[in-house]
């Protein structure tokens, strides 16, 4: 079984606009919708792989309900935390013309201590119990939410995937 960890997924939203110029307000553009993160990208290109894997991940409000579509759709099992908050989103706008792309990343949500316990607990429960052959893997990514204390990722996680 491979794990993957994504600790801060996010919802990009991709709008293409030929010739993008700053404070121009732009109309009726509908932007692609992607489920990313490393962890989540990770997941989807093993299950596609033909892999079985977990996927553990704080999620939030509809764009965590999307995420977890999003999995299911691709195979994935999905370990679904949930925070008090929406899950992220980043806003991409390609201008293919000019062959620049401009990044807007919201801050991830803050993980409360209930919700760390709760995602430590079930990660150290499912490697106990899980299989540890040679097909076996862990795969921290994406870990440290950038508003969440270093500690989640330093101190907790690296303990319990190595002990």
């Amino acid at each position: 079984m491979i794990r993957i960890i994504c600790l801060n997924p996010v919802i990009d939203r991709v709008y293409y606009i030929s010739d993008f110029v700053e404070a121009k307000k732009y109309y009726e553009i509908r932007p692609q919708i992607f489920v990313g993160g490393k962890g989540i990208n990770i997941a989807r290109v093993m299950s596609q792989m033909g892999e079985k894997c977990s996927l553990y991940a704080f999620v939030g409000g509809e764009n965590g309900k999307l995420i977890e579509k999003e999995m299911k759709t691709c195979g994935v099992e999905m370990k679904a935390f949930r925070t008090d908050g929406e899950t992220r989103t980043t806003i991409n706008i390609i201008d293919n013309a000019r062959r620049q792309e401009t990044e807007i990343t919201e801050p991830g949500v803050m993980i409360n201590q209930e919700s760390q316990r709760e995602f430590l607990d079930t990660l150290q429960n499912d490697i106990r119990k899980g299989n540890r052959n040679r097909n076996a893997c862990n795969h921290l990514n994406d870990m440290l939410c950038h508003r969440s204390k270093p500690s989640v990722y330093n101190s907790h996680c690296l303990y319990v995937i190595h002990r």
